[in-house]
C-alpha cells in the first residue's frame, strides 16, 4: 500500500524510484542512454544466506506523462461546530470534492496535496496533509476502491474539518481558497486546482416565547371602558452560545368577536402597542449588562423597574432564583412585566394580542436574530362586572358669560306638523303641585327624575298646568337650543307638541316616556391639596428615595391625586410646565387613607424613586373630584400645591477612578497622575464636594513640605499645569471630567505616597491610593533569551529573543540592525562596505506573525512579535542575507539602553 501511493515509500522499499531528467526543447522525449537500477540483499533473499544482488534494466525510457490536474472542483459547507464556549467563535467544516482521475497503468495518479488558504481575512497557504517522521508533508493516498453505497464513486474528496469563523467584523464569515494537485509514482505533481468557500456563521438564536398573560392592574366601573393592565412574558435564551445584549418584544392589538379569535394582520408591527388606538411609539427592550450578566436587565420603557419588573425563574419556571449561574448554565428562564397597557372595551368584549421577539448578542459584531416566525396569541376579556343603568338625566353646558347654562332638545318629526311649540316646567313645579318636600340634596339626579316620572305618570292631563309654554312661534326643525336660567338646582322637563297647518296642536302627551330631562352640570373643584417631600435612604434597596405625602382639604371629595416631578427649577415654577404626572394616587395605592377627623381628607404616603443626583427634584400635587353622572358632577382639577424640593443624593459615593501613573515627559523623576470623576463642580443644595490630594516623600521626617497639598471645595482646583514643582488641575469640557497632577521628584530614587480622596456632601468618600517606586516610572528595557537558528525553507537565519516590556506604557523603541560583510567586484581590488539593513519602529507597532512558516520573499530584514497576551512577550528576526553582526537594541523613552549583539556563529 505503501509503495504504491508514495513515491518516497516505492523508492526507501527497493520497488523504484525517479530520477531528475530534464529535456530541452530540440531533444526528443526519449533518452539516447540506459538506466540499470540494483538492490544488494546483505543475507539473500530468505534472511539468512549468502549476499546476493540483483540489477534491472530500463532502456532509453520516455519522459513519464504528468498527472492529470483536478478537475471539476466543488465545495460545500458540511455543517456548523458550536463554540467551544459562550461568546466565542463559531467553527464550520468544508468539503471539497472533484472527479476522480482515470486508473491508468504506471501512470495513474497515487496520491494528492490539499491546501487552504484565507482570503477574507487573508491568511497564508497552509497544508492540511499529515506530516512525515522527516518533517515533510505527507501526500494523502488516491483510494480507487468504489463501494455501492458511496454516492459519488467517480469523485474524490477531502475535508477541512474545523475552520474558525469569526464573528467580528461583520458579517461573521470568512472567505477560504482551497486547491489540490496530484501526484503520480514517480514523484510528478500535477499543475493546482483552486476554487474559494465562503463560511458563514449560522443565524442568531431566537427567543422563545414560553406564555404571556395581559393582567389588570385596575379594572373600572362602567360605562368608564379603559382598564389598566400588564402584559407578563415568560420567555427563553439559550446561553449556551452567547448571552444576549438585548430581548426586544412588538405586538399588535386587535378587537375580537369571541376568545381567541384570530388577528386580522400578523405582519410584524414597528412597536408594541399598549392601546387599541392604532399608534406604535415604542418597541420594548431589555437591556443586559454584559459587564455583570447577573444583574436584572434594564429599559427604558416607562413605569420599567427591573427590581420589580423581571424575575429570573429555575428551568422548569416554578421558582424565582436569582439572576445568573441559579438559572442554569444552558437555557436560561425569565418573567418580565411590561407596565402601561389600557385596554377600551367600549366597542368589544375582547382584545387580542399578537406578540413578536427578538434577541441581539452581547458578542460584537452584537447580531441581531430574527423575529418570531409567527406571533404569539394572547386573549382576554372585558373584566368590568355589569350595572344595570338608570335613567340619566342628560347634562347641559357649563354656564356661559351670562350664567346661563344650554342644551340642545332633539326630537323625531311628526307626520302632517308644521311646527312644533315646546312646554317647560321644573321639578321645584311639579313637587308643590302634588304636595311633595324638596328634593334631599344627597339622592341622585336619577332617583329624583324617577320620582318626577312617577307624579307624571299619575295624572298626565292634570300635570299639563305646571307646563309653560316657551316659544311663541313654531319651531320648523327638529332641534332647538334651549336655555337653563342662572343658579338652577332643579331637573328641568321639557315636552314638544307638533302643530299641523291650520294652527290644531297634537294632543297632550299621556306618557312620561315623551319627557326631555335636562339639569345643569355642577362642578365641584376639591380645595388645594398640601405636600410634603422627604428623602430618606432605603436600606432594603440600598439607594435614596423619596418620601411624598399629600394631604386634602375639607370640602369636595378626592378621588385620585396627579403627583407632577421636575428637575429644571425654572419649570417648577407652574403646574403646566412641569409636564405630565409621574404618578396617580387613588384608593388603589396602599398609601391611600381616608381620614375622618378633624374633617374628612385623604392622606396620600407614597414612595417615589427619581434617578439619584444632587439636583434639587421638584414636586407638585393637585387633587380631582371625580366624574359622577348620577349626581350631575363633572370631574375637576384643584388648584396645584405650593412647590416642595428635596435632594435625593446618588446611592454610591462620589465616583474615582483608579490612579494611572506615566511618565510626564520632562526629568527622569517627573510622574503624571490621571484620574477622571464624574463628581459635580458646583455647590448642591446640600453643600459642595470636597477633594483632597496630598503627595509626600515616603520615609520624610513629620516637617517636611508636601510635594501636592491640596484640600479645598471641588470647584476651588485650577484648570492649569504648575509650570514649576508640583501640583494639579483639572480639564475642562469632558466627560466624564478628567484630573491631572504632575510630581516632580528632586531625585529620582524617592518614593511618593499619593491619596486623592473625594467626598459628598453627605460625608461619603471615595479614595485613590498610589504609590510611585524610587526609580524611573518606566520600566528598563528588557533583552533576553537570544537564540540563532538556521532556515532551509525559505533560506536565511532565525533569530529569536523575549522581552517583558510593556507594550502600552511610554514609547520603547526597536531597532534591529544587520551588518552585512564586505565585497570585492574585482580581483584585487579592495573590499567595498555594504550599507547595513536597518528596521526601527515602536515596539507597539511591530506586526505580529502570521500563522505558518516564514514566507517567501525578497526582504532582506523580518521582524514580528509571536502571538501572546504577555507580560513576557517574543519576537524574532529573519535575516535572509550574510551578516557579520545583528544588533537588537531596545531603548525606553528616557533615553535607557539594552543592546545585543548576535555574530554568525
Amino acid at each position: 500500500m505503501c509503495a504504491g501511493t508514495d513515491c518516497f515509500a516505492c523508492l526507501a522499499l527497493g520497488f523504484g524510484t525517479a530520477y531528475p531528467v530534464t529535456l530541452s526543447a530540440n531533444e526528443s522525449s526519449l533518452l539516447d542512454y540506459d538506466f540499470m537500477v540494483t538492490v544488494r540483499y546483505e543475507k539473500g533473499l530468505s534472511g539468512n544466506s549468502a549476499p546476493v544482488e540483483y540489477a534491472a534494466i530500463v532502456p532509453a525510457p520516455a519522459q513519464a506523462n504528468a498527472p492529470p490536474i483536478p478537475t471539476n472542483l466543488a465545495e460545500e459547507m458540511m455543517g456548523h461546530l458550536r463554540p467551544l464556549a459562550r461568546n466565542t467563535n463559531w467553527r464550520g467544516s468544508v468539503r471539497v470534492s472533484w472527479d476522480k482521475p482515470i486508473p491508468i497503468p504506471l501512470f495513474r495518479a497515487r496520491s494528492f496535496a490539499f491546501v487552504q488558504a484565507g482570503v477574507l481575512p487573508i491568511t497564508p497557504a497552509t497544508l492540511i496533509m499529515n506530516q512525515r517522521d522527516s518533517g515533510g508533508p505527507l501526500p494523502i493516498a488516491v483510494n480507487y476502491f468504489t463501494s455501492p453505497e458511496d454516492p459519488e464513486p467517480n469523485r474524490l474528496s477531502a475535508i477541512d474539518r474545523e475552520i474558525l469563523i469569526p464573528s467580528n467584523p461583520a458579517p461573521g464569515a470568512r472567505t477560504m481558497k482551497y486547491a489540490v494537485a496530484h501526484q503520480d509514482i514517480y514523484g510528478q505533481w500535477s499543475g493546482w486546482s483552486t476554487i474559494n468557500s465562503t463560511i458563514v456563521q449560522p443565524p442568531a438564536d431566537k427567543v422563545r416565547i414560553v406564555s404571556a398573560e395581559l393582567k389588570y392592574t385596575n379594572i373600572p366601573t362602567p360605562p368608564n371602558a379603559k382598564c389598566a393592565a400588564n402584559l407578563v412574558v415568560e420567555f427563553l435564551w439559550d446561553w449556551r452560545l452567547r448571552s444576549p445584549l438585548t430581548i426586544s418584544f412588538r405586538g399588535r392589538l386587535h378587537a375580537a368577536s369571541y376568545p381567541g379569535e384570530p388577528p386580522p394582520n400578523i405582519t410584524l408591527p414597528v412597536a408594541l402597542e399598549t392601546a387599541l388606538s392604532g399608534l406604535f411609539t415604542k418597541t420594548f427592550t431589555l437591556n443586559f449588562n454584559v459587564l455583570a450578566p447577573d444583574d436584572p436587565p434594564t429599559s427604558t420603557w416607562i413605569g420599567y423597574d427591573p427590581t420589580i419588573h423581571c424575575i429570573a425563574l429555575n428551568s422548569s419556571g416554578e421558582q424565582a432564583v436569582t439572576f445568573g449561574s441559579a438559572q442554569g448554565q444552558e437555557v436560561r428562564r425569565y418573567r418580565v412585566t411590561i407596565p402601561g397597557f389600557e385596554l377600551n372595551f367600549a366597542s368589544t368584549g375582547h382584545i387580542g394580542l399578537a406578540l413578536w421577539a427578538q434577541g441581539q448578542e452581547a458578542i460584537p459584531f452584537n447580531r441581531t436574530g430574527a423575529w418570531s416566525d409567527q406571533p404569539s396569541l394572547i386573549a382576554t376579556s372585558d373584566p368590568r362586572p355589569p350595572v344595570i343603568t338608570p335613567d340619566i338625566v342628560t347634562l347641559a353646558s357649563l354656564p356661559d358669560a351670562a350664567g346661563e347654562a344650554h342644551a340642545v332638545l332633539k326630537w323625531s318629526a311628526s307626520a302632517g306638523a308644521e311646527g312644533y311649540f315646546i312646554y317647560e316646567t321644573t321639578e321645584t313645579k311639579l313637587q308643590r303641585a302634588v304636595g311633595d318636600p324638596e328634593p334631599d340634596p344627597d339622592q341622585t339626579l336619577s332617583d329624583r327624575l324617577k320620582q318626577l316620572l312617577k307624579i307624571f305618570d299619575a295624572n298626565p292631563i292634570a300635570r299639563r298646568s305646571e307646563f309653560v309654554r316657551r316659544n311663541s312661534r313654531l319651531i320648523k326643525d327638529t332641534s332647538a337650543d334651549v336655555t337653563l336660567p342662572r343658579g338652577s338646582t332643579a331637573i328641568h322637563l321639557f315636552v314638544v307638541l307638533g302643530v299641523s297647518a291650520g294652527q290644531v296642536e297634537a294632543q297632550w302627551i299621556t306618557s312620561s316616556t315623551a319627557l326631555y330631562a335636562f339639569a345643569v352640570p355642577r362642578v365641584p373643584k376639591p380645595a388645594t391639596p398640601m405636600i410634603e417631600v422627604v428623602p430618606f435612604l432605603d436600606s432594603n434597596l440600598n439607594l435614596y428615595r423619596a418620601k411624598v405625602r399629600v394631604t386634602t382639604r375639607k370640602g369636595t371629595i378626592v378621588s385620585r391625586i396627579d403627583l407632577h416631578r421636575v428637575r429644571v427649577d425654572d419649570a417648577a415654577k407652574e403646574l403646566d410646565t412641569m409636564g405630565p404626572p409621574v404618578m396617580t394616587i387613588d384608593a388603589l395605592n396602599s398609601g391611600w387613607t381616608p381620614k375622618a377627623e378633624p374633617d374628612p381628607h385623604i392622606v396620600a404616603e407614597v414612595q417615589e424613586t427619581p434617578t439619584g443626583s444632587w439636583k434639587r427634584v421638584w414636586y407638585r400635587a393637585v387633587a380631582w373630584s371625580d366624574e359622577d353622572p348620577l349626581r350631575g358632577n363633572l370631574a375637576a382639577r384643584s388648584p396645584a400645591s405650593t412647590a416642595a424640593w428635596a435632594v435625593i443624593p446618588p446611592a454610591t459615593p462620589p465616583n474615582l477612578t483608579p490612579l494611572i501613573l506615566e511618565w510626564a515627559g520632562g526629568g527622569l523623576g517627573d510622574v503624571l497622575v490621571k484620574w477622571t470623576s464624574t463628581t459635580p463642580l458646583k455647590k448642591t443644595p446640600l453643600g459642595s464636594h470636597k477633594l483632597s490630594i496630598n503627595a509626600k516623600r515616603v520615609g520624610a521626617p513629620p516637617d517636611e513640605i508636601p510635594l501636592i497639598a491640596f484640600e479645598n471645595d471641588l470647584n476651588r482646583l485650577g484648570t492649569t499645569q504648575p509650570m514649576t514643582g508640583s501640583g494639579a488641575w483639572r480639564i475642562e469640557g469632558t466627560k466624564p471630567r478628567e484630573y491631572r497632577a504632575i510630581v516632580r521628584r528632586a531625585n529620582v530614587t524617592d518614593a511618593v505616597q499619593l491619596a486623592i480622596r473625594i467626598t459628598d456632601p453627605l460625608g461619603r468618600t471615595s479614595e485613590a491610593l498610589a504609590t510611585i517606586q524610587p526609580g524611573s516610572i518606566l520600566p528598563d528595557p528588557v533583552l533576553s533569551g537570544f537564540v540563532l537558528k538556521n532556515s532551509v525553507t525559505p533560506s536565511g537565519r532565525i533569530l529569536e529573543w523575549v522581552s517583558p516590556t510593556p507594550l502600552n506604557i511610554g514609547s520603547y523603541s526597536l531597532r534591529v540592525r544587520v551588518i552585512r560583510p564586505s565585497i570585492v567586484l574585482f580581483p584585487n581590488s579592495p573590499p567595498i562596505l555594504q550599507p547595513p539593513i536597518t528596521i526601527e519602529m515602536a515596539l507597539a507597532d511591530i506586526l505580529l506573525d502570521e500563522p505558518g512558516p516564514v514566507p517567501s520573499g525578497t526582504d532582506p530584514l523580518r521582524v514580528r512579535r509571536m502571538p501572546g497576551a504577555g507580560p513576557q512577550f517574543s519576537y524574532y528576526a529573519f535575516v535572509r542575507v550574510p551578516f557579520t553582526q545583528i544588533i537588537v537594541r531596545l531603548t525606553s523613552p528616557d533615553g535607557r539602553v539594552a543592546q545585543y549583539i548576535q555574530l554568525p556563529s
